[in-house]
C-alpha cells in the first residue's frame, strides 16, 4: 500500500525529476497530460507518472485553485498547499474521464481474492475502520483505494481503479480489480446485510458519484451511473463495527464464505 504522506515533504527534499509542472499520469488506464501551477501535483501522483503519449489533456491555472476555497470542503484539504491544487486538477480529470466511460465514486475499495468491493458512506460513518479490518483478518486482502477510486463500465465488466486520491489515511495502490459489489453502509445497532434494487440504491449512489458540472459531461456520467443496473449488486449494510460479527456478516454475504 503506498504511504502518500510523503507528498506533503519539502520540495527541496525531492529529486530534481520530479518538480515538474507538466507530466502524464495514467488513471484507468487512460493517459492525461497536467499543465499545473507548482510542482506539487507531480510530486503527489508521482506513483501514477508514466512517459506515454497522452489521451487527454487539462491545465490548472491559479484562478482553479483558487475556486476550490469556494466549493471545496475546508475539512477535507489537509494540507493547503498540496490539496487546494490536486483537487482542482482531479476535478477536471473526472470532467473528461466520463467520455472513457469512468466515473469518480466517493468510497473504499477493498480486493479480497481478486475482487473489489466498493465500501461507500458519508464521511465519518466507519468505511475505513471497517476496510481495514479485512486487511488484517482476510489473507491477501489489500485495499485498492480508500476514498476517491476510478469506476471503469464497458459492456459487462465493471473495474475499479486505484488513483493518488486516497483519502485522508493515504490507503491505495496503483493496480485494478473487476468490482464485485457496491455496498451503502450505515449505522446500526447490530449488523445484516440485504440486497437492494437499484430504484432503492440510485438516489445514495447519485450522492457518492462526482456529476460533471458541463451539461453533456453530466449527461454521460448519469448514463453511466444508471447502467450498473444490469451490470453489479449493489446491499445495503447496516453495520456496527464494535461488533464482533461485523467482518463475518459482510464476508459471508459479499464473498459467500
Amino acid at each position: 500500500m503506498t504511504d502518500c504522506i510523503n507528498s506533503y515533504l519539502p520540495l527541496s527534499s525531492r529529486p530534481h525529476s520530479m518538480l515538474n509542472t507538466q507530466f502524464t499520469i495514467r488513471l484507468a488506464d487512460v493517459n492525461i497530460e497536467i499543465d499545473t501551477v507548482t510542482p506539487r501535483t507531480c510530486i503527489f501522483c508521482r506513483d501514477y507518472l508514466v512517459d506515454d503519449k497522452p489521451d487527454i489533456s487539462i491545465s490548472i491555472t491559479d484562478e482553479d485553485v483558487k475556486k476550490e476555497l469556494l466549493i471545496g470542503d475546508p475539512k477535507s484539504f489537509g494540507n493547503k498547499t498540496v490539496f487546494l491544487e490536486t483537487t482542482a486538477a482531479y476535478r477536471k480529470i473526472a470532467e473528461e474521464l466520463v467520455h472513457y466511460n469512468v466515473i469518480l465514486m466517493h468510497g473504499a475499495v477493498v480486493v479480497a481474492d481478486g475482487v473489489g468491493y466498493l465500501f461507500s458512506a458519508p464521511s465519518g460513518a466507519g468505511k475505513s475502520t471497517h476496510v481495514k479490518q479485512w486487511t488484517e483478518h482476510i489473507n491477501g486482502a489489500y485495499i485498492l483505494n480508500g476514498d476517491k477510486p476510478l469506476i471503469k463500465i464497458e459492456n459487462e465488466s465493471v473495474v475499479a481503479y486505484g488513483t493518488p486520491w486516497c483519502g485522508n489515511e493515504r490507503w491505495g495502490t496503483n493496480s485494478k480489480a473487476a468490482l464485485g459489489a457496491i455496498v451503502l453502509m450505515q449505522r446500526a445497532d447490530k449488523n445484516y446485510m440485504r440486497r437492494m434494487s437499484f430504484g432503492e440504491a440510485y438516489p445514495r449512489l447519485l450522492a457518492q458519484t462526482h456529476i460533471p458540472h458541463e451539461m453533456r459531461n453530466a449527461r454521460q456520467a448519469l448514463s453511466l451511473l444508471a447502467s450498473l443496473e444490469d451490470k453489479i449488486p449493489i446491499y445495503q449494510f447496516h453495520f456496527n463495527n464494535y461488533l464482533a460479527d461485523c467482518l463475518p456478516v459482510a464476508r459471508s454475504t459479499l464473498m459467500k464464505v
